[in-house]
Formats: structure tokens, sequence, C-alpha cells
């Protein structure tokens, strides 16, 4: 008893420290509460007083709840005489359902509202049973001082979290609280154990067109060496044949162009036109539950395929250039029009968010096609600056030989500089002829173009490409982590761990490559060789909420985004390129929320 209170009192004062903005390293704090301590902070969550928020209509799944109910019923009786609650919640935080036979314990649950239509998420409360379990999608057990919010830490809590048996999609969490000084592991053993009889509830329950897909799934991929898909309304599948046929863009296309197949009741055969160049032969066999009922289709691919009266599509070699990494097909289109260009001779201007990489594409392009040639890189002039800069920008126009100029931020230049430097760019065309001997470049941030730039300094310039935020293509987020964290431990064996790389994944990148070069630089101070975990990342990392797309999802979403991109928002020509209906692509914009510019 003794080592358990002085156990206690040391983490007590260990959370207090941290708590005064101390770090948690080294302090005999376990590492998940540690990395949950850290997200409630970088959250700004109370550390005095629990806040939780209240949902007045709380989103009961039926299924979930029909599953449950039974199982907390009999696992109550069985506690019948023990100061434990019994908790369910949803996928969000959000208290479904509370069984506790306890009086002293329900009064003192209410005093810290863990009741139903409360959510008690990590962003809401801090580190607690249930939140910190979906988080990390992880059974958890928090003992006492190892909550983030002082009410709390009269409870220990175990909680689990509910997976669906098929979709694999987080539902909820069930969750065992009593007080702290009562509680230990078998607290988290229990927890698992009820978690898995609702699973098993929840498998017996599992609707009759999902597991009559996944049975006709199986058999196709049993009798059939090539890529397989399956898909219903609810669930959608692809072997690991299609993952590797496939890029992500491609995988997007098949996908969308299988989609509206998926409801009719008859079999079919599609052809579809990849982005990649490759044709494909879709044949599209119906599933049915024992009863007649529709329950979705699967689809076997057959690749390359020629069509008569066609010639057959090139798929165009991936592009490298020194210093870029990259291979998605976004980022592929824009270092494949850049490189284009200066081989043309063709002035270009890039356009993107801030951070996206735009000054990496223009100087690997020099250096694939002129790396022993002249390159000036300039920023953009302030007010009290022009005269001198257009002078220097004069100096380069007029250099004898070959070479490239690239002129950063354009959008920052005051009006003064744009029509001085409209003024240069003139004059050097017009004794240079073409292709001039100096290969102008310009970048400027998205949707920052001024009066000034669109009358006087874009008409020099016969091409515009936008490059894609980094959120855009997120096939190329692991080898970019990978290239810097290499670079910046001079080569030495440093890895990224699966779960740290998940992390990154989930991160919004508003700031784009930049903002993961900082995220890496940061990493690297802490861990030079080795393996990068998810400790090793910085705050802004493990504090991360947004919505969870699926890898389908995603793959769908960024098909979409790129085709209104390359279409210019034309929903019509984009669902055409996609090979889905108009319909069925109105319904999907609304439903990942993609926001399009009013023009």
């Amino acid at each position: 008893m003794t080592s358990r209170s002085s156990s206690g009192r040391t983490l007590m004062k260990a959370r207090e420290r941290f708590l005064e903005g101390g770090s948690a390293d080294g302090i005999g704090v376990r590492d998940e509460i540690r990395a949950s301590w850290v997200r409630s902070r970088q959250l700004a969550v109370a550390a005095d007083r629990v806040e939780p928020a209240q949902v007045e209509r709380p989103h009961a799944q039926s299924l979930l709840l029909d599953c449950a109910r039974p199982v907390l019923q009999d696992v109550a009786a069985e506690l019948a005489d023990e100061p434990v609650a019994l908790l369910l919640t949803g996928p969000q935080g959000v208290v479904l359902d509370r069984i506790c036979g306890d009086n002293s314990l329900v009064r003192r649950l209410d005093t810290r509202r863990l009741a139903p239509g409360f959510t008690y998420a990590e962003s809401s409360v801090g580190t607690n049973g249930i939140g910190t379990a979906l988080e990390t999608r992880r059974p958890t057990l928090v003992l006492g001082g190892e909550h983030f919010a002082g009410d709390l830490c009269v409870f220990g809590c175990a909680g689990a979290p509910i997976i669906h048996p098929l979709t694999s999609a987080l539902m909820g969490v069930v969750d065992l609280t009593s007080w702290a000084g009562d509680a230990n592991t078998l607290l988290l053993s229990f927890a698992r154990s009820v978690a898995g009889r609702i699973q098993d509830r929840l498998l017996e329950r599992v609707s009759k067109r999902e597991v009559a897909l996944m049975h006709d799934y199986l058999l196709a991929c049993q009798h059939n060496t090539g890529p397989v898909l399956a898909l219903s309304n609810e669930l959608t599948i692809m072997n690991a044949h299609t993952q590797q046929s496939f890029d992500a863009v491609d995988q997007s296309a098949l996908l969308a162009r299988v989609g509206d197949a998926a409801g009719s009741a008859e079999p079919l055969t599609l052809l579809a036109d990849l982005p990649s160049g490759q044709v494909v032969r879709l044949a599209y066999e119906p599933a049915f539950t024992d009863t007649s009922v529709h329950a979705g289709g699967v689809v076997r691919v057959q690749t390359q395929v020629p069509v008569a009266g066609r010639r057959e599509a090139k798929v165009a070699p991936p592009v490298r250039l020194p210093g870029v990494v990259g291979s998605s097909a976004p980022w592929q289109r824009v270092c494949r029009g850049a490189l284009d260009s200066r081989r043309r001779g063709e002035w270009l201007v890039l356009e993107g968010e801030p951070g996206v990489g735009k000054l990496a594409v223009l100087t690997g392009v020099h250096l694939a096609v002129s790396p022993t040639e002249h390159i000036r890189v300039m920023d953009p002039a302030s007010s009290s600056e022009v005269d001198a800069w257009l002078e220097s920008v004069a100096d380069e126009l007029d250099n004898p030989g070959p070479g490239t100029l690239i002129l950063r931020r354009a959008h920052e230049l005051p009006d003064e500089a744009v029509s001085g430097l409209s003024e240069l760019l003139m004059s050097h065309l017009s004794r240079a002829g073409a292709p001039a001997p100096v290969w102008v470049a310009v970048t400027m941030d998205s949707g920052a173009r001024s009066a000034a730039l669109e009358a006087e300094l874009l008409p020099h310039f016969p091409h515009t490409l936008e490059v894609p935020p980094l959120r855009r293509r997120l096939d190329d987020l692991a080898p970019l982590a990978d290239h810097f964290a290499r670079r910046f431990s001079r080569d030495q064996e440093l890895t990224i761990s699966d779960a740290a790389m998940n992390m990154l994944r989930r991160m919004p990148w508003q700031g784009n490559v930049e903002q993961l070069r900082r995220v890496l630089s940061r990493a690297v101070r802490q861990r030079r060789t080795g393996v990068i975990d998810v400790d090793q990342l910085p705050p802004e990392c493990r504090s991360v909420r947004r919505r969870r797309f699926t890898v389908m999802e995603s793959l769908e979403r960024d098909a979409i985004v790129e085709a209104l991109d390359t279409h210019d928002g034309n929903k019509e020509l984009a669902a055409i390129a996609l090979g889905m209906s108009r319909a069925t692509i109105y319904r999907k914009i609304k439903g990942y929320g993609i926001h399009l510019d009013a023009s």
C-alpha cells in the first residue's frame, strides 16, 4: 500500500511539473500518457477542471446500441457489488449509455458530467480512458494522476475500442470507470473482454448483404490472379493485385468508373481510360444474398485492352528532376510541364500555396536541362529597393550566355516594380528574339494576382502551372519525409516508424512541404539515428483533429479535386474524365466537402 501511495504521489508531482510548462520526458510517465498530455496541452484543454461539450441529441448508432446493451446489462449484473461504472460511447466520444449500481460513484460521475449526452474526447477533457482510446485506437488504462484534468484524478478508467468486424471502422468505446484507489490492470483486461463480446454480437448482426459480397469477392480472388474489386453502398475492397497494378490516381478512376455500376443487378462490361494512359476492361458481376437481395458487385479488371480503331495509349515515363522528390500524378504533371517549358524556351509562371515546392521544381528543371549554365534566384523588391532590384534584373537579362532567372513571390512586388519589370522583359524579348537566351520563371502564391500583375507582367509568360498542395498528393509524403530525414541526419541510418508516418498522414499540412521540412528538422534534433517514433515528432503533429478519411475515400476525393482543377471547375467535364455520372460527382463533391471557387 505504501509503495502504491508513493507511486501515486510521484505521478501527481510529474503531472504538476508538466502542467507548469515542463517536459514529461524521464519522469516515470508511460509513453502513451505522455503523448496524450502533450496533445491535451496543445489543444488548450483546461487542466484544473473538466468542461465536456454537450450534444443535445447524441447520434446513437442503433446497431451499436442494440448489440452493446445486452452485453452491458450482463456485465453490470456480474459487477453489481463493485463500484464500477460501464459506459458506451460513439466514435466522437459522446457518451451513449451508462450503467452503474454504486450511488456514490454515480453522484461523482454526474458532477464531472461523465453521463449520456456529454463528450469525453481528448479535445474536450484531455487524457482519459475514453478519449485516449479513441485517439490511439488501442485499449487504454488511465489511473488517477495520469488524467490531464485534475477533476478526473479521483477515477481510474479503462477504455477499449469497438471495431466493426468487416469494415474495421471505429464504432465507439466501452469504458469501465472506478475509483482511482480500486483500479488496476485487471480493469483494462475486463474492458477488452467486454469490447470483444460486443464485437461478437456485431459480427452476428452484420448485414447479410455484406457477408454475401465478401463471399463472392473471396471466391473471385481465388479464381483470378489479376486485380479484383468489390463494392456496395457500405463497403469497398480491393485486392493486393489492384494496389500493385495501379497508382493512387488510377485506383480512384477505377472506383469512380465502377461506382455507378454497383447499383446494377445485371452483369456489365465496361471500358475505362485511366489517367496513366492505360485502357482496362471491367467485368462486373452482381452479388446476391441467399434470399436474392442485391448486395453490390465484384469487378474483375483486365489491363492493357486494345481498342479497335485507336492507338494504344503510351504511358509517359516518370520525370526525375535533381533534388526534387515526388512521383504522384499531380506532382509529375507539374514537373513534366515545367521541364517542357524550359526545353522549348517558353517563360513560365508557377502558382501555388506557400511552401509547396515551386522553387525546388524550377531549380530542378534548370539542373536537368542546363546544369553548367548560370542561374539566379531573386526575391521580391520592397518599395525602397525597386530601382536597385530592377537594375539587378536588367543585368541578368543582359547576360550574354544562356541561363535561368527565377523571380520569386511576384505577388509581393509593388506596382512600380511590376511596371518596370514588364518594360525590361519586353525590351529583352524584342532584342533576343525567340527563343530568348535567358529563361525566366516567376513564382507566386495562389489567388494573389493583382491588377498590375494581370495587366502588365503575366502577358509575357505563355504558360502558368498550378503546383498542388501537399494534402493533395499524400502519396509523396513518405518519400519526402524519408528524404528530409536522411538530409538532416547527414545520411545516417534514420527511418520513420509506421506509427509516426500514420500521424504525419493525418495532418492537414497547411504549410505544405516547407512545414514537413520543419517538422522533420525538429524531429532529427531528438533522434539522429535509429527510428523516429511518435514521441520525437513535434507537438503540432500530435494534436491534429480532423475527419479521417479511409484510403479509398482519400483516393476518390483527391481524384475529384484533381479533375475539377484540370477542367477549371467544370463538373460535367470532370465527371466525364473520371467516368462517373454528373449526379454522382455532385453528390461526392457535397459528401467530401470539396470547396469550389465562386468563379
